[in-house]
């Protein structure tokens, strides 16, 4: 046996066998979802939360709505809000909803409460999870390396596309890349990215998007 490469192919070939890996897309998806659960929302949670944790924060809390998000922080559950771009609540957030307002904040210790609807209803409903975590196309490898670690036998990939009822293509082909990345077929991230930026659906919302 060749040293490093036949261990890895043996390596690739056994997780192959052993996880299970699912996608299962929207709330219902999300409602379904067994074993570890990783949601998806690329052009929001899935890009803020990454951005914030690499700027400094120790966690993040999670809150539906921008006035959720600024009840938790009068109620020292944060110490500040990034806001969700599509919400239309009154508060008005410390951070966001752009990802150039996080990259340029220094948030070393500082708990951030991110108000983020979509993350917040996947989580909720992923009830039979053993655990949950969130995924954009910023986190797929460190995600996948989390899993590996975990050596689970059951994945559930869960693309929440448009308030968990409307598949949109920049969730569905991340779900596809982490997919790949998990089975050691790593793909053509590059490519995936320019494909993301020609969708119909993405081109709509990507201001917030691939602005990361």
């Amino acid at each position: 046996m060749k040293p490093g490469v036949d261990v890895l192919r043996f390596f690739r070939y056994t997780m192959d066998r052993i996880m299970d890996l699912r996608v299962d897309s929207l709330l219902a998806g999300a409602q379904r979802a067994e074993g570890i659960v990783v949601i998806i929302d690329v052009f929001g949670a899935g890009a803020m939360a990454p951005l914030a944790l690499a700027q400094g924060a120790p966690h993040l809390v999670l809150a539906a709505t921008n006035d959720d998000a600024e009840a938790m922080k009068r109620r020292r559950a944060g110490e500040l809000t990034i806001g969700d771009r599509g919400d239309r609540s009154h508060a008005t957030p410390d951070l966001g909803p752009s990802a150039s307002s996080v990259t340029r904040a220094d948030l070393t210790g500082r708990v951030a409460v991110l108000a983020t609807r979509t993350l917040t209803m996947g989580v909720n409903a992923a009830r039979h999870a053993e655990r949950i975590y969130a995924a954009g196309l910023l986190n797929v490898r460190a995600t996948a390396r989390i899993i590996h670690s975990l050596d689970p036998a059951i994945v559930t990939l869960v693309p929440m596309g448009v308030d968990g009822r409307l598949r949109t293509d920049e969730d569905e082909i991340c779900a596809m890349v982490l997919k790949h990345v998990l089975g050691g077929k790593p793909p053509d991230e590059e490519a995936a990215v320019r494909f993301i930026r020609s969708c119909v659906t993405s081109q709509k919302r990507q201001g917030h998007a691939i602005e990361a």
